[in-house]
């Protein structure tokens, strides 16, 4: 969730998306396990919500898998928020690091 004022334009959406956008396309362009099948992220709902998908193939098995990645714009939040680490279980298909 991205926020943004209730009564921005939807060129105003469409610019904070901008760099996600370019993010979520080097995905795409990188030699990494992530770029096996993908769909672009885009507007849709008057640039109010984006969607992409990502495809990789499993270490184990043939069958391709999917993430989805949605991204809303919404009205700003009242309450704060906080920045912390996040950790994953994935694994780097080529090192075996996180």
């Amino acid at each position: 969730m991205i926020p943004m004022p209730t009564d921005s334009t939807r060129v105003e959406r469409s610019k904070q998306a901008a760099a996600t956008k370019e993010a979520v396309a080097e995905l795409s362009e990188s030699p990494s396990h992530f770029s096996r099948w993908f769909e672009p992220l885009k507007g849709t709902n008057n640039s109010r919500q984006y969607n992409a998908v990502i495809g990789y193939a499993p270490l184990i098995g043939q069958q391709k898998e999917t993430i989805k990645i949605e991204i809303g714009f919404a009205r700003t939040i009242a309450a704060s928020h906080s920045h912390g680490q996040a950790r994953t279980i994935l694994l780097d298909p080529n090192t075996a690091s996180r």
